[in-house]
């Protein structure tokens, strides 16, 4: 029983996640002082809203290519900083998009909140989800495949934006 366990995580590991190959797959943009176009450059053009309120700017920091369960992902991670005086919080927030034959759907939007106090820079809330842990795979491929507190629905964008 061990021995599989141990070949399941090395297989998972191994064929989790990695940097998407194509980093342009994705674009972010402006659209007003508290929303971002986060765009795809596949056709049929995929369109949704990063909204992150409170941030100062958002950017695409990464696109990571997923495959969870023998299903493939595209997940988009933009990140965003909220100030106040009291503390700095680093918002990252996983746009996730099913990836079938290069035909990306989208599927919901995951977040995940570091927060630091301001006057002595120790962190009071980890991220649930932290791209610099190695269980980082792991625990995005469990939110994706269930619901939690930090799952929104994406918004798409209107026609002509």
């Amino acid at each position: 029983m061990f021995f599989n366990r141990a070949v399941f995580l090395v297989f998972t590991l191994l064929s989790g996640c990695s940097i998407a190959k194509n980093a342009d797959t994705f674009s972010l943009s402006e659209m007003s002082e508290t929303q971002y176009l986060l765009e795809t450059s596949t056709q049929p053009t995929i369109k949704v809203i990063a909204d992150m309120q409170g941030a100062d700017e958002l950017e695409l920091v990464r696109v990571y290519d997923l495959t969870c369960n023998g299903v493939n992902y595209q997940v988009p991670a933009v990140k965003g900083d909220i100030e106040n005086a009291e503390s700095i919080a680093e918002h990252i927030e996983y746009f996730i998009f099913k990836n079938v034959d290069d035909d990306l759907s989208a599927i919901k939007t995951i977040g995940s909140i570091e927060v630091k106090r301001r006057s002595d820079g120790i962190v009071v809330n980890k991220h649930t989800i932290d791209p610099l842990l190695g269980s980082f795979n792991k625990n995005l491929c469990n939110s994706i495949n269930r619901s939690g507190d930090m799952d929104y629905p994406i918004q798409f964008a209107g026609v002509g934006n």
